[in-house]
């Protein structure tokens, strides 16, 4: 009988997947990398920082503010802050966007999957 991988250091657990399919990409994308400086002359596009600033701060301000606002409140926070990454669009349709992913991630969630977390802020009661 085969008896299965065992590595020194990353026992068969809880976090074993994610840790071995991590290692595997970020080795691929190592390989990637070597193999396109190799190539020839390699010309890095121009980091787009506003996009990227302000989605990852939507993301951390959802994460931040889930506990004590509410799912709707973190959700249309959430929307608003993301939206800010690209000017130009209506704030109507941004407050829209917002309401309609806030009942729709409220029905997934909270009243479909039955998570427990609280629906409106802490203070709202």
């Amino acid at each position: 009988m085969l008896a299965p991988i065992r590595w020194h250091g990353f026992p068969n657990g809880i976090g074993y997947f994610p840790v071995m399919l991590s290692s595997l990409l970020i080795v691929i994308g190592l390989i990637v990398t070597c193999l396109a400086c190799r190539s020839g002359e390699v010309k890095l596009p121009k980091v787009a920082w506003r996009p990227l600033i302000m989605v990852s701060a939507a993301v951390a301000l959802f994460g931040l503010i889930l506990k004590g606002a509410g799912l709707l409140l973190a959700t249309f926070a959430m929307v608003v802050v993301s939206r800010l990454a690209r000017p130009g669009y209506p704030w109507i349709e941004t407050v829209v966007l917002g309401v309609a992913l806030s009942v729709l991630f409220a029905a997934i969630f909270y009243f479909g999957l039955r998570i427990q977390m609280s629906l409106l802020p802490t203070w709202w009661s």
